[in-house]
This record gives structure tokens, sequence and C-alpha cells, in this order.
């Protein structure tokens, strides 16, 4: 009878946020009228497999995407991510560049899917790789899509692993950009040698839940080039996302 008790709590609490603003501990417990420290204990155990997403800035928790991949969007998904695929292998093909679709999880970023540059010298990505999310050109996507303020993002960069760091300004720069062109450029300074552009998916809240990335060489291509390539995912990104909003 606990065992199920808690399912029942944790199926309460779950439908509560699905229809509410992010809430804390108290403000879940008083909704689902559940004392605060069983509250915490399922709500910590709910975060932990991704079924909420957890804020530690705010305190606050909401859904997290593995509802959403469960219950949402039925057979539409599985469509949309195909045709995502051929979106992204044609910029692979037509740049000469390995292209990824990554998960943005709270804390890390996973890659789902990966098109690989035609040329026999190239950068390879592999599928379940894992990334801080902030870090990169993808972090500058979460961090402007999270709406991240700069104490935040000082407090980021302290704790992130870069062959050679930008500095916080010059990240928060970063940041503010991608609100302008909607894509972001990491180039050489997570990796060496290595040049990033990625563009955010976001949910319907707003919130980025998935990221596109084309990733080649430094030196590979010039700036107006790059500056090419940015919009070209960023357009691939905000119809994805259209697509992904208008799914039941």
């Amino acid at each position: 009878m606990v065992a199920a008790g808690s399912v029942t709590n944790a199926v309460s609490i779950m439908k509560h946020l699905a229809g509410s603003p992010p809430l804390g501990v108290n403000a879940i417990a008083r909704a689902v009228d559940l004392n605060p420290s069983s509250c915490f204990n399922i709500v910590k155990a709910l975060a932990a497999e991704e079924f909420l997403e957890f804020d530690p800035a705010t305190k606050l928790y909401r859904i997290g995407p593995l509802p959403a991949r469960l219950f949402g969007a039925g057979r539409d998904l599985p469509l949309w991510k195909a045709w995502l695929h051929e979106q992204l292998d044609h910029i692979a093909s037509h740049y000469s560049l390995s292209c990824g679709l990554w998960d943005v999880r709270w804390k890390r970023v996973v890659l789902t899917d990966v098109l690989d540059s035609p040329l026999s010298t190239r950068i390879h990505l592999s599928v379940g790789q894992r990334l801080p999310a902030y870090i990169g050109a993808m972090g500058r996507c979460v961090a402007a899509g999270r709406g991240l303020g700069r104490e935040e993002i000082d407090a980021i960069m302290s704790e992130l692993r870069w062959q050679a760091p930008p500095t916080a300004a010059d990240y928060w720069q970063d940041m503010q950009a991608v609100h302008d062109r909607g894509w972001a450029l990491d180039d050489g300074r997570y990796l060496r040698g290595v040049a990033t552009v990625a563009a955010a998916i976001a949910d319907r809240d707003g919130h980025p839940v998935h990221c596109l990335t084309s990733i080649f060489f430094s030196g590979q291509f010039d700036d107006g080039k790059i500056d090419e390539i940015g919009a070209a995912l960023a357009a691939v990104a905000r119809d994805a996302e259209q697509r992904l909003r208008d799914m039941p």
C-alpha cells in the first residue's frame, strides 16, 4: 500500500505541475495535500528520472522532458525526427561537415542522432555522447534560452572545463547574439582546433529541449561561410520548433 500510495502521489504531483508554472516543494506539497518531507522525496526521485526538472537557481520544479517523450506527440514524433534527420543530412552533405541532434536535459546535453561529414578526414561524433549543458556553442544557446543572468554566468564559467576558456563577458555577449541571430559559435574554445555552430529548439513554453549542431575544423570556413551555416542551422531549428509545437 505504501508503494501504491507513493505512485499515486507522484502522479498527482506531475498532473499538477503539468498545468502550473514552476513551483517549489512547499507549494507543491500544499497543492497535492502532502507533507513537505514526503513531497521532497518524491519530487527528488522524479527529477532524477527526468519526469521533473529542477532549477537550482530558483529552487523550483517543472515537468521534465521524459513525459513528453513517453506520452506526448504520439506517432508524430518519429516522423518529426525523420524529417529533421533529412534536414541535417542536407546541411552535412552541402557544407562537408558533421551534424548532430542533441536532447537538452537540465545539467547536460545528450547526442541522439549523427550525420557524418562526407569527407574522409572529419570530426566523428558518437550517439550517446554527453556534455555539460552550458559548454561550447550549445551552452550559449541553452543559457540564452533559459534566460540566465550575468551573475549566474559568472558562477557557471568557474565550473566548466574549456581548453581555451572564454571570459564571462565574452560568453555573455555570445548569449545576447543568440537572441538576435538564432545561433551560436564556439571556435576552439571548448576544444582547440574544433569549431561548432549550434541552434536550439524550444518547447511551447520557450524552454530549450533540443540543440542542432554543425561541427568542423577551425579554419575550414571563412566568416561569411560560417554565417551562412549558422543561418541555415537556425532556419531548420525554427522550422523544427514550429512543427514540434504543432503536434497534438
